[in-house]
């Protein structure tokens, strides 16, 4: 990750139009992202602005800022709504709604985490049972013991400087995209660290 920390960070909510989102987000500032803003109106979320072209909201926008876009675009919703919030000056995104879709969008959605770091901020997807990272240098995360942890190449190939929490070490090992290698790790402690020594890599924790 490239901040400190979250606490440390200024942290925006990103609503994308999934099929989840929790009863409490984390963000001084919540962005949907075109349908996003459905989600987060039947859960009685507050929602300070809606960003996208509007074709998939239902009903009108009202009591909150809207960034609207032409359908011609080269951006997904989602994309345009990173680039709003690295834009302002937020360094944490935690990106709700991202999974449960077609599964181009939802690949697409996992494509903002990479986006957004090289962008200047750390993203995060939270599902129901799911959170996935992305990192190139170094990553720490929250677990319980038991949790699968994958970590899933974004380069070619990344190699591994070391790693903590895990009952697989990471350290010294050099995973390509053309092989499972890094599926379904094993945290055994409350925390698993990750340092990423050349390319770069997505990591995912799958509660248990």
């Amino acid at each position: 990750m490239k901040g400190e920390g979250a606490s440390n960070q200024k942290a925006a909510a990103l609503i994308l139009n999934g099929n989840f989102i929790p009863d409490k987000i984390e963000g001084e500032y919540v962005l949907c992202a075109d349908g996003g803003y459905n989600l987060i109106r039947r859960a009685g979320i507050r929602c300070d602005a809606v960003i996208g072209d509007m074709d998939s909201v239902s009903g009108a926008v009202t009591g909150v800022e809207a960034i609207p876009y032409n359908m011609n675009k080269d951006q997904t919703d989602g994309h345009l709504g990173i680039m709003r919030l690295c834009g302002t000056g937020f360094t944490r995104i935690n990106i709700y709604g991202a999974l449960g879709g077609r599964a181009d969008q939802v690949a697409g959605n996992i494509n903002l985490l990479p986006i957004a770091y090289y962008l200047g901020a750390d993203a995060v997807i939270y599902d129901e049972d799911t959170e996935i990272y992305f990192t190139d240098a170094y990553l720490e995360i929250p677990c319980e013991k038991g949790d699968l942890i994958s970590v899933l190449p974004y380069s070619e190939r990344v190699l591994f400087k070391e790693s903590g929490g895990l009952i697989y070490p990471l350290a010294g090992l050099s995973i390509s995209r053309l092989t499972s290698q890094g599926i379904s790790n094993v945290a055994v402690s409350e925390t698993v660290s990750v340092s990423v020594k050349k390319g770069a890599a997505f990591v995912y924790r799958i509660k248990s």
